[in-house]
């Protein structure tokens, strides 16, 4: 990580921000990061930050938990339930779903 000290007052045209770049590029970090606060920069995908953890600079990924998939809704089927155990006619029975 390179590091270029200017005052942090300096007038910059295109605004304050971080680059990384070279080993970062492995990790998916690597890009320009924008002034966020004084210390915080941000990628602009919101993924990736540059921040001060008080004693060092630190990059964080910022960890999505999965997706929760619903459950599939399962609807009784009384006629396949009633074909499945060759009950026709007088055995039909209309209640089968929960009773097996």
């Amino acid at each position: 990580l390179k590091v270029k000290q200017v005052p942090f007052h300096a007038e910059c045209p295109l605004g304050i921000g971080v680059l990384l770049e070279g080993d970062a590029a492995f990790y998916g970090a690597d890009g320009m990061y924008e002034y966020y606060s004084s210390r915080d920069y941000r990628r602009q995908d919101l993924q990736w930050r540059v921040y001060w953890d008080g004693c060092s600079w630190a990059v964080q990924h910022t960890r999505v938990p999965p997706a929760v998939i619903p459950a599939d809704t399962c609807v009784d089927d009384v006629a396949t339930a009633n074909f499945m155990f060759c009950m026709a006619d007088e055995t039909y029975n209309a209640h089968i779903c929960p009773q097996i």
